[in-house]
């Protein structure tokens, strides 16, 4: 865990003889240092794709999520409609059909399909 530490009323960020001669404090008297643990904080980074969910064979044109969140639906320029479980990531369903690129899609409000 790191720590702050404070002499002569300031915080001390490099050498302690550099500090006290900066500040003329005296080294002739008994010198209060005061510590403070900092708080440790673990940084992940986050790039822009998180995570990949493969299948469509052409570029991935339109998605939406379904009301309630579980699903994702995928339209791509293989013109394919391809329905997936969210929280596992997995294909449930896919739609064919269309004759051309699949560019919108939605859900009904009430999550009735």
């Amino acid at each position: 865990m790191p720590f702050a530490f404070y002499a002569a009323d300031a915080e001390v960020m490099g050498q302690l003889g550099d500090h006290l001669r900066a500040r003329e404090a005296s080294v002739e008297q008994v010198l209060r240092i005061v510590y403070q643990p900092q708080a440790l904080f673990r940084v992940r980074p986050v790039t822009r794709c998180s995570s990949a969910i493969p299948g469509h064979a052409e570029a991935v044109l339109s998605v939406a999520f379904s009301p309630d969140g579980k699903h994702l639906a995928s339209g791509s320029g293989d013109t394919t409609v391809r329905l997936w479980s969210h929280e596992t990531e997995t294909p449930k369903h896919t739609c064919k059909g269309h004759t051309n690129w699949v560019l919108c899609i939605s859900w009904s409000p009430v999550g009735g399909g």
